[in-house]
């Protein structure tokens, strides 16, 4: 087996060509010297159509926090999950510019909004009947996550809040 000398994807030793971008090969015959390119991870899951794995969480942002700041905020940040919009508020009161704090803030607030636009979505009467059970799960949902951000935090991490992340409206 051998690699492609432009985008690194494995060829088999007799493909004079890639069969991905289209590059021709050296011989085979060339020699022991022949070069041989490394393979670029990037360049050869994009020939076949897929992402790459990495090694790393990018929702997790809790390199980017001092591990004094964690532990000195880490009950403060615990109240918007537990506590709701009161707890937003008072974290917001104790957060002595603690960026840790404050990004905690930010993922409860994501939550409480999504929560409120459910329940204002009930106001609406032609639309209570038809989403009085859709809505009510979406809580349960938001309940859920809830308790994965205050287990996150009870470990010192700093991750985004799942499914909440995905909402386009709330970066």
């Amino acid at each position: 087996m051998k690699n492609c000398i432009n985008c690194g994807i494995q060829l088999e030793d007799y493909q004079n060509f890639c069969p991905s971008c289209g590059s021709q090969q050296p011989a085979a015959d060339a020699g022991a010297n022949q070069y041989y390119a490394q393979p670029n991870p990037d360049q050869a899951y994009q020939a076949y159509g897929q992402q790459p794995v990495y090694n790393y969480d990018p929702t997790d942002h809790t390199a980017e926090f001092d591990a004094q700041d964690i532990s000195e905020n880490k009950c403060y940040a615990m109240l918007p999950y537990i506590l709701g919009a009161v707890g937003i508020v008072i974290a917001l009161l104790a957060s002595n510019d603690s960026p840790y704090l404050k990004f905690h803030i930010r993922q409860a607030i994501k939550i409480t909004v999504c929560a409120a636009l459910a329940l204002i979505c009930l106001c609406i009467p032609i639309l209570n009947f038809l989403l009085a059970i859709p809505v009510a799960i979406f809580e349960i949902i938001l309940f859920v996550v809830k308790i994965i951000c205050f287990f996150s935090i009870c470990s010192g991490k700093a991750k985004e809040a799942p499914i909440v992340k995905s909402f386009g409206f709330l970066k």
